[in-house]
């Protein structure tokens, strides 16, 4: 991790542009697709990140008050399309972005321990995620977090088959 940038994690605010934040997306998975993954955060329109931002918890994090990097938790009440998302004790996430400029710098790593926690707080017992089956980088970086594989999922807006991952999430005492 180099030089890591002070940065702020916070939840969404009203004020914050989606324009912005779709932007963001498109430009954190760009090389993602130009790896043939067709994400959904690859060329979403606006609407489809406010939708996708307000399903859950979102949260983004700045730099001298810019938006760089976001990432929404979302309770298995707003999944649909997954069983393993779906069960009550298992929350997801998804929008997860960080900007190029601002990558390897250890602002991803904190945006996850930041919602492992807040997870936490809301007793789910399980952090899911899904990725590519083939975007091992992305398979590898969740392992060293913890995360496991727990199934499979075939996502009707995306050209791949994902895998399923999941982590512990020990109880607050």
């Amino acid at each position: 991790m180099n030089n890591q940038i002070h940065s702020v994690i916070r939840k969404l605010s009203p004020d914050d542009s989606i324009p912005h934040i779709t932007s963001l997306l498109h430009t954190a998975y760009k090389p993602l697709a130009e790896q043939g993954f067709k994400y959904y955060a690859t060329h979403q329109p606006d609407e489809i990140t406010h939708k996708r931002l307000h399903s859950g918890i979102p949260f983004v994090a700045t730099h001298n008050n810019r938006i760089i990097a976001t990432i929404t938790l979302v309770p298995p009440e707003s999944t649909r399309g997954c069983q393993y998302y779906d069960l009550p004790h298992v929350t997801s996430f998804t929008q997860f972005a960080v900007h190029p400029d601002y990558q390897s710098q250890g602002l991803g790593s904190r945006l996850l321990t930041h919602i492992e926690k807040h997870a936490q707080t809301l007793n789910f017992e399980t952090l899911a995620l899904d990725t590519a089956e083939n975007a091992h980088h992305l398979i590898n970086y969740y392992a060293k977090r913890g995360y496991t594989k727990v199934g499979d999922a075939d996502w009707d807006v995306t050209n791949y088959k994902s895998i399923i991952m999941a982590k512990p999430i020990p109880p607050t005492r």
